[in-house]
This record gives structure tokens, C-alpha cells and sequence, in this order.
């Protein structure tokens, strides 16, 4: 049996010009934590050198 189909993220190519946090690292501590503080209301860049 396979397992579920993960939709692939593409993220931008270019970085914003300002932010309020910058999270390095896009596994379930990183998307959680990015996640949180967008829906706080902070501006959030979520880097990771792979797929999220």
C-alpha cells in the first residue's frame, strides 16, 4: 500500500526586503514555530535548503 501524496512547496526565489523573524530550518519544529508567528501577525521568512 503507498503511502499519502505530499504536494511539493515551491517557496520564492527572492528574499523579502524586510522581516520581523527568520526561521532556519523547515522540518515540523520550523513550520510549527513559522506558522505561530504568522498567525501572531509577524512578518515570517522560513529558509530551508530542501523540501518543506
Amino acid at each position: 500500500m503507498p503511502g499519502p501524496y505530499v504536494v511539493p512547496v515551491h517557496g520564492d526565489e527572492t528574499l523579502p526586503d524586510a522581516c520581523d523573524v527568520v526561521v532556519i530550518g523547515g522540518g515540523i519544529v520550523g513550520c510549527s514555530t513559522a506558522l505561530e508567528l504568522a498567525e501572531r501577525g509577524l512578518k515570517v521568512v522560513l529558509c530551508e535548503k530542501g523540501g518543506i
